[in-house]
């Protein structure tokens, strides 16, 4: 028997992919409702409820701008993920314990607010990413978020 060969994944792709769909969900947040409607069907129950708030929360939430992208945050994207990926960490804070902020500001991002997209690991697709963003009220809340203009994205392998 022969190992099957995983497939290469195309990070930059990938945050294209994410970022373009985080807009078409800000700019009209029905559109994404069915996606998680078929994701509900095979999910385990005990994630069933979480999905269904967000349905309700699409289904009811008003349009927002679409988001610009930043290359400055994309930059503290890069330095995050090329941190804690490859040791298998995770969470908001580097292993040099700098937070969100302090990171954009290395890469001069002054901003109050601002948000991050951060994907690690194999297997993931901008859909599954953005079912699991909807379906978490702090990461749905960010995303929508009224006040967000930028946004910038680096995927990579997370150990």
């Amino acid at each position: 028997m022969f190992a099957q060969k995983k497939a290469k994944i195309d990070y930059r792709k990938l945050d294209q992919e994410t970022f373009e769909l985080l807009n078409t969900i800000r700019t009209n947040p029905k559109s994404f409702v069915p996606v998680i409607e078929k994701a509900l069907a095979t999910t385990q129950e005990k994630y069933k409820d979480g999905m269904r708030v967000a349905i309700d929360y699409l289904n009811s939430a008003t349009a927002r701008p679409a988001l610009e992208w930043s290359d400055k945050l994309e930059g503290a994207c890069k330095y995050h993920t090329l941190d804690i990926g490859p040791k298998g960490k995770d969470g908001h804070n580097s292993t040099d314990g700098k937070t969100f902020l302090q990171r954009n500001a290395m890469f001069g991002v002054s901003a109050s607010w601002s948000g991050e997209i951060l994907i690690y690991g194999g297997g993931v697709t901008a859909e599954s990413n953005m079912v699991n963003t909807m379906c978490s009220p702090s990461h749905r809340d960010g995303a929508m978020d009224a006040g967000a203009k930028y946004i910038g994205s680096y995927s990579g392998k997370h150990r």
